[in-house]
């Protein structure tokens, strides 16, 4: 056990170093370049504005792009490229950004804001493909790792849960929310939820071999969430990674004890690996910032994120919840995915009526990750309804780990009475 435990502990610093080598490397790559290729889309017209529709019904997430599009843009070279690195400097949003990017083409000098408490990890794709394919690469690249994601989780939770629970899981937040609108107008979203779809193939994949496997994607899958996101949905992440756990150990051992050991485990690693690995980052910033400046950043954020006044946002329980709901209404195909999800679950509760009591005792048992995005909203409530136009996300997965809970149940009960089946007819024999 101690042995496992400092593997662990050693794997996590090497990670950690790695993350930030990755941010240094990026960093390596020529302002030049970027620069030139973003004016050039400035004088285009196709960086920002922030306030882009989506074209999906909702906002688009434009101000953020034009923000991950300029860092590690603006800092200054006599800082070395370990403090800048740990700076992370970056531009402003899309109007502010677009003077700053005229500005640094014209050869001047620009005062950058900071991200040092982010580890903006996302750098060591953007720059390099920024600097050599521009604004409209990175869309393109953006939108290929999307694809490609999804596509793995879906085939991926296919093969091991059933088609009818990959759908239920997968569908509702692609179709009830603006996800394949990411790519072209907030590509920096389009990355976070590849990462997203690249948990739930690797974590179902994991954990069918063995739990402790599962447990190490998971690990893996949220430090790298925290790596490449700005914390815009870490709760789908993390809901999705344990149901996917529960549900495969379910189907694998029929054992309720056990899944209900794999959905705890599970909903325990992710989030403390998402933690440890922003507490890292904040860690080597301040070796480098020195730790009463990072200290302030930490202090000031929290704050902010968990209370803190800001037009519109609300101070009462049930506010941030009861904004994302409405927010998620405002999609046009929100009713019919809520319809949807509701008729696929009493399908398949129908045609459950007669199963004992031990499967009914494992529906609660799964389905109770879909709680985690409605909690993460009334934790970081400021965050959560300042942000409801892509948090709203949530709900559609907490709808989607629903429903395919409750098919799991009906897929496994099948596949359990076809196996009785087939041992009495070869008892018989």
């Amino acid at each position: 056990m101690i042995r496992k435990g400092l593997l662990a502990l050693g794997g996590f610093i090497a990670l950690q170093l790695l993350f930030f080598l990755g941010l240094v490397l990026a960093m390596q790559v020529p302002d030049g370049p970027i620069v030139r290729n973003l004016a050039d889309a400035v004088q285009a017209g196709i960086y920002g504005p922030g306030d882009a529709p989506d074209r999906m019904g909702t906002r688009s997430d434009a101000f953020t792009e034009c923000v991950v599009a300029g860092t590690g843009l603006g800092g200054d070279p006599a800082d070395g490229p370990l403090r800048e690195a740990a700076f992370m400097p970056r531009l402003s949003g899309c109007e502010g950004g677009a003077g700053q990017i005229e500005a640094l083409a014209a050869g001047e000098r620009v005062e950058p804001m900071s991200y040092s408490k982010y580890w903006a990890g996302y750098v060591v794709l953007t720059r390099p493909v920024l600097a050599t394919l521009g604004l409209d690469g990175v869309r393109m690249v953006a939108g290929l790792l999307l694809l490609a994601t999804g596509v793995a989780a879906f085939v991926t939770v296919r093969r091991i849960l059933g088609a009818a629970v990959a759908a239920a899981l997968i569908l509702p937040v692609v179709a009830g929310t603006n996800l394949m609108s990411t790519p072209s107008t907030g590509f920096s979203q389009a990355l976070s939820f590849s990462v997203i779809f690249a948990t739930v193939a690797c974590v179902a994949w994991a954990t069918r071999q063995s739990l402790q496997r599962g447990l190490v994607a998971t690990g893996l899958a949220a430090a790298l969430f925290c790596y490449v996101d700005l914390l815009t949905t870490p709760a789908i992440p993390w809901a999705l990674a344990t149901f996917v756990a529960g549900a495969v150990t379910w189907t694998r051992s029929g054992n309720l004890r056990h899944t209900l050991h794999a959905v705890v485990t599970t909903g325990l690693v992710w989030p403390v690996v998402f933690a440890l690995t922003w507490v890292s980052r904040w860690a080597i910033s301040a070796l480098f910032l020195g730790p009463g400046y990072m200290i302030d950043v930490i202090r000031q954020n929290v704050e902010f994120r968990t209370g803190g006044d800001y037009g519109g946002v609300e101070h009462y329980f049930g506010a941030a919840i009861g904004r994302n709901i409405g927010s998620w209404f405002s999609v046009p195909t929100a009713p019919l995915v809520l319809a949807a999800c509701i008729v696929a679950a009493a399908v398949a509760l129908w045609r459950l009526r007669s199963a004992g009591r031990g499967t009914w005792l494992v529906l609660p048992v799964l389905a109770i990750a879909a709680l985690i995005p409605f909690s993460w909203y009334e934790v970081l409530s400021n965050h959560s309804q300042i942000h409801a136009f892509f948090t709203n996300r949530g709900i559609p997965t907490a709808l989607g780990i629903a429903t395919a809970s409750c098919w799991v149940l009906l897929m496994t009960r099948g596949d359990r009475t076809r196996k009785s089946q087939v041992t009495r007819k070869a008892a018989a024999s």
